[in-house]
């Protein structure tokens, strides 16, 4: 048996510290639980928080409009934005 131990420490740490994560460890902010995955270049400033697929969909609300229009829009490297076009024939 495995025990998986993310790195964890209260926001105040993480901003006043601002490490560089190693690629893929993950950092948990213990106080907001808010996590931020590492690429081993960046400090925790600069680095997105993760977002939860649930939390991705709500942001998509205006997504059939989106694919639905007439006009031309860009294609971004997304997964689901990929398959939405394909499935809609906008490719």
């Amino acid at each position: 048996m495995y025990t998986f131990k993310f790195r964890r420490d209260m926001s105040w740490d993480w901003t006043s510290l601002n490490p560089i994560l190693a690629e893929g460890e993950p950092g948990v902010e213990t106080d907001t639980g808010r996590l931020k995955i590492g690429d081993g270049l960046q400090n925790w400033k600069d680095l997105d928080y993760f977002i939860p697929l649930n939390e991705k969909e709500a942001s998509n609300i205006g997504l059939p409009a989106h694919v639905d229009s007439a006009t031309p829009h860009p294609v971004y490297d997304d997964g689901p934005s990929l398959f939405l076009l394909y499935e809609n024939a906008k490719v």
